[in-house]
């Protein structure tokens, strides 16, 4: 998987972000690599989907800060190599809620709309997803469009607790919920940026 060195600044983190980062930095640095490659597809994404220029820099930064909530998440769960229990499940995924609290008071000029973009990044199109189970055109675009990159990231890349897969294993993961898990349109537009583009993994 291609992705910016941890060391690189991308410019979408400005000053009232910057402390959030270094937070997430010394949290868990692997959380900030996925993050961090995660904003890089936003940015081709945002492109290839027609947003606008304000449109692409929420998404960049919603892609960048969509697993914020995960400081609210203890060591002990977040790393575990493990399956994890029922209550071990519901405790990660109410990150994406914590996310949007911790977001929303950045002072960010767009943190209303990027933190509703960080809640529903696990939303699902058919409305199975969490915290809200929001289904369709409910579900905000940026949400939507987080969560297809969220997880063809977290699948192509190593990760303390899974092995990395294929770029045509995931790809026939994301066809799979198409329309279920993933907007139809968004999926389209994504799948066919993603098989030319310098970020696709091998």
């Amino acid at each position: 998987m291609m992705f910016a060195p941890p060391q690189e600044h991308d410019p979408a983190i400005d000053a009232t972000l910057q402390p959030l980062w270094d937070s997430l930095n010394r949290h868990d640095p692997d959380t900030r690599d996925h993050c961090q490659r995660v904003g890089r597809l936003a940015m081709a994404f945002g492109k290839a989907a027609g947003l606008s220029p304000d449109e692409r820099h929420q998404l960049q930064v919603s892609a960048l800060f969509h697993d914020i909530g995960k400081l609210e998440i203890p060591d002990v769960i977040l790393c575990k190599p493990g399956p994890l229990s029922t209550a071990e499940r519901d405790v990660i995924r109410s990150h994406p809620a914590h996310g949007q609290a911790l977001f929303s008071r950045s002072g960010h000029a767009r943190a209303a709309s990027i933190a509703e973009a960080i809640r529903h990044h696990h939303e699902a199109f058919d409305g199975s997803g969490y915290p809200d189970g929001l289904n369709n055109e409910r579900i905000p675009t940026l949400g939507r469009m987080v969560a297809i990159i969220d997880n063809y990231d977290a699948l192509t890349a190593l990760r303390p607790y899974k092995q990395r897969q294929s770029h045509r294993r995931v790809m026939d993961y994301l066809e799979s919920g198409n329309g279920t898990r993933f907007d139809p349109k968004l999926l389209r537009v994504f799948v066919k940026l993603i098989e030319t583009s310098p970020l696709r993994a091998i």
